[in-house]
């Protein structure tokens, strides 16, 4: 309870996508490729699938999920995509986190800027995301686990050199 409740604090940054919203939405708040000028990013669901698009000086580019799970989830009124954008790495581009599911799993996905497209460098099926150490001169970490219904698993993360590193948390 007190780290759900200390993640729910620390998600501040985050803008969940409902379906009472419409399945058109775009954002101008983040400048997500570092060209000093904020970013359309719009959210749409196609087929009741998700699909992000970041539209930056006339050129799109899209969220792709990697391969091992290649969806950013479906459209759920009760399951909505809830999108996060923090700042990890510390290069003043904030990392974008996609948190939906499909068919009742839920699927998380981390995408980072990499100088002319988004590469997702995670992508899971677990149903918590939290953040540490973010506003402090400690590393970020990043923690993904799953809930049960009788156990709880969790990994932790940091990001050094433009990728994920997994730590055990001794």
């Amino acid at each position: 309870v007190i780290i759900l409740s200390i993640l729910f604090f620390l998600s501040k940054e985050s803008l969940p996508i409902f379906s009472t919203i419409g399945s058109n939405r775009t954002i101008k708040n983040y400048d997500v490729t570092g060209d000093g000028i904020k970013d359309f990013i719009s959210i749409d669901s196609i087929n009741d699938k998700y699909k992000v698009n970041i539209n930056s000086k006339g050129k799109d580019y899209i969220l792709n999920p990697n391969k091992q799970l290649d969806t950013l989830g479906d459209h759920y009124d009760y399951w909505p995509l809830r999108i996060t954008f923090l700042d990890i790495s510390r290069d003043k581009l904030p990392e974008i986190f996609t948190q939906a599911s499909e068919r009742g799993k839920a699927i998380q996905h981390i995408f980072v800027w990499n100088k002319d497209k988004f590469q997702d460098i995670l992508s899971n099926t677990n149903n918590l995301l939290g953040f540490i150490d973010l506003h402090n001169n400690k590393t970020p970490k990043i923690i993904s686990g799953n809930i049960g219904e009788n156990d709880i698993s969790i990994a932790n993360y940091i990001f050094s050199q433009g990728k994920l590193i997994h730590y055990s948390n001794n």
